[in-house]
C-alpha cells in the first residue's frame, strides 16, 4: 500500500512514512496538504539549492568595488568580499542583502534589490552612517542616470 491517510510515499528517499514526516505544503479551503518529499529529503533539496545561490552570490559580490573609495580585488592584493556592504540610500528597502539567499530568494532576486543600493566597503558604509557623509557616486547604467552625492 503506497497511500493511506495515515502514511504517503516520499518520492526521494522512496520510502513510505508516516504523514507528519512529511513537509506542509500549506492549507486550501480547510485541507491541510503536504509535500511529496519527506521532510529530510525536502530539507536536503533546498539546502543544495541554497547553497548554489550562495555560491553564486559569493562569486558576483567578488566582482563589486566600493563606491566610495574603489576597494576592489583590482585594487587590493588582500582584498575580501566581506568587506563590502549594501546601502541603501533610499527609503525602498525591501530586505536585506545578505538575507535575500536565507530567505530562499534566487540571485536575480538578490540583484535586483542590490540595484537599489551603494556598495560600500565597511569603513565608508560607517563613515556614511555616523557622519551622513555621502562619500559615493553611483552610475545607473540602465537609466543612465548618475547620482552624486557631495559632502
Amino acid at each position: 500500500m503506497r497511500h493511506s491517510k495515515e502514511n504517503r510515499h516520499c518520492k526521494g528517499c522512496d520510502q513510505t512514512l508516516r504523514l507528519t514526516e512529511f513537509a506542509n505544503a500549506g492549507v486550501v479551503k480547510g485541507v491541510k496538504y503536504y509535500r511529496h518529499l519527506c521532510k529530510k529529503c525536502y530539507y536536503l533539496r533546498k539546502k543544495g539549492e541554497r547553497d548554489e545561490i550562495i555560491k553564486q552570490y559569493r562569486a558576483w559580490k567578488e566582482t563589486l568595488a566600493c563606491d566610495g573609495c574603489g576597494y576592489s580585488k583590482k585594487t587590493h592584493k588582500n582584498f575580501t568580499s566581506y568587506a563590502l556592504e549594501f546601502h541603501h540610500y533610499n527609503s525602498d528597502k525591501s530586505f536585506n542583502i545578505s538575507d535575500g539567499y536565507t530567505y530562499g530568494l534566487r540571485l536575480n532576486k538578490i540583484m535586483e534589490e542590490a540595484e537599489k543600493c551603494i556598495v560600500l566597503c565597511c569603513r565608508c558604509h560607517i563613515e556614511e552612517h555616523q557622519h551622513n557623509k555621502r562619500v559615493y557616486t553611483k552610475y545607473i547604467s540602465q537609466d543612465s542616470k548618475i547620482l552624486k552625492h557631495k559632502n
